[in-house]
């Protein structure tokens, strides 16, 4: 067995909150039936706290009437896909931490599976958690049903360069001393949303967020080239700027 590889069969649920809590950067889970509070509790304080949140269930009964409003996690940029039941069905169960930590086995974040006879894998291997990724974002695509879609308030395009990742924000209305929904770029001067550590332009990591070290390099195993991406927006960029080959690595740097 690999010193980046652990197998856990008792207490599983507590080791996932306790990874889930040391957790800095972004956090993606991609799971069937999501109907245990605790886990999803910790989820969003992670959000609350500038952390990236973005999961993907199962769209039927049992996510729908466990008494979650997934819609809270709507903090920042983080989101929760529900996959409709009358697409192939969603049986992935997976976590990954900051593209660098992989989450994966039996064990279904419910309370049921808490009694039962479970097991979980954690990798600690930046190339594993890629991939994944990359199976996290193609399971986003078939999404049908989003529960973070703001209810009267229309979700408005970036206008983005070429080979830029499109993200999208939602108007806020500003009254009096609310907080205003964009701002501008010290690096590049382009509009960005107000809360964001890092232009989705530039990749430069903004006045007020120097506590959130390190953004996101994407290294092409191609031609070897890198470029810079913000934090989050890394994850949207499916190919290289120089060659446009899509086998690319995420790390840290």
């Amino acid at each position: 067995m690999s010193n980046n590889t652990e197998v856990i069969f008792e207490n599983i649920e507590q080791r996932i909150i306790q990874e889930i809590n040391d957790a800095h950067y972004a956090i993606f889970v991609s799971v069937a039936w999501f109907t245990n509070k605790k886990l999803f509790n910790a989820l969003l304080e992670k959000a609350k706290n500038n952390c990236y949140v973005s999961i993907i269930i199962q769209l039927d009964e049992i996510n729908s009437q466990c008494g979650i409003d997934y819609s809270q996690i709507q903090i920042g940029r983080s989101e929760c896909f529900k996959i409709s039941k009358d697409a192939e069905l969603l049986h992935d169960k997976f976590c990954v931490i900051d593209f660098r930590k992989v989450i994966t086995g039996s064990y279904n974040w419910t309370y049921k599976a808490s009694h039962n006879s479970e097991n979980i894998l954690i990798l600690n291997d930046p190339s594993v958690a890629t991939q994944y990724i990359s199976r996290f974002e193609q399971q986003k695509a078939k999404f049908n049903d989003s529960s973070i879609q703001q209810k009267s308030q229309p979700s408005v395009p970036v206008n983005n360069f070429i080979d830029t990742p499109k993200v999208t924000y939602s108007v806020i209305q500003i009254k009096d001393n609310a907080v205003p929904s964009t701002k501008q770029c010290k690096y590049c001067n382009k509009e960005i949303g107000y809360s964001d550590a890092f232009c989705q332009y530039c990749g430069k990591l903004q006045d007020g967020f120097q506590h959130k070290r390190k953004s996101i390099v994407v290294t092409c195993k191609k031609c070897s080239r890198k470029q810079e991406e913000a934090l989050i927006d890394a994850v949207s960029t499916k190919f290289c700027t120089f060659c446009k080959s899509d086998n690319l690595e995420w790390n840290l740097e």
